[in-house]
């Protein structure tokens, strides 16, 4: 493989996939990086960030453990990361190449589903997302807010 992960130690390198370790703090995607890999979190915490020329940071996502990263990407016409994704603790981290991905995809319709829902379900946050920001008021984000907690939770009483 070509590819060996910036600021790691690797811990195991197969024929099909890398285990990387991360230390807090160090970047595991720069921004305009070429997407090529499946990325599962095994251990640890990472953000997704934007920085500007100005140098502020915005926040734009966490993940966890058992979290993915790169899957819509991966196949994109366009597959280059938008943010750059940063470790927020020590952090390991399954590297799936896409070949690899394509195999499984075809051989296992449990894998195929739970990838399509990732993906599905990460376009329903950013979905989410622009809506919020795009919020004129307060109001209005309350609302929308009361409104997915309602649907979430298939209740009037906001469990939060």
């Amino acid at each position: 493989m070509d590819f060996l992960p910036k600021n790691c130690l690797i811990f195991s390198k197969r024929k099909n996939y890398i285990i990387s370790k991360y230390n807090k703090g160090c970047i595991i995607h720069f921004e305009s990086e070429k997407c090529n890999y499946l990325d599962i979190i095994l251990k640890g915490q990472v953000f997704i960030q934007k920085i500007d020329e100005k140098g502020n940071v915005l926040t734009v996502a966490e993940f966890k453990i058992g979290d993915n990263l790169g899957g819509n990407l991966l196949f994109s016409k366009y597959p280059y990361y938008p943010m750059s994704v940063i470790a927020k603790s020590d952090t390991e981290i399954l590297h799936i190449p896409k070949d690899l991905v394509l195999q499984l995809c075809q051989t296992s319709q449990d894998f195929l589903v739970k990838f399509l829902t990732c993906i599905s379900d990460k376009t329903a946050i950013l979905t989410s997302k622009i809506k919020s920001i795009s919020m004129k008021s307060i109001r209005e984000s309350i609302i929308e807010f009361l409104n997915y907690e309602y649907y979430t939770q298939n209740s009037k009483k906001n469990k939060t």
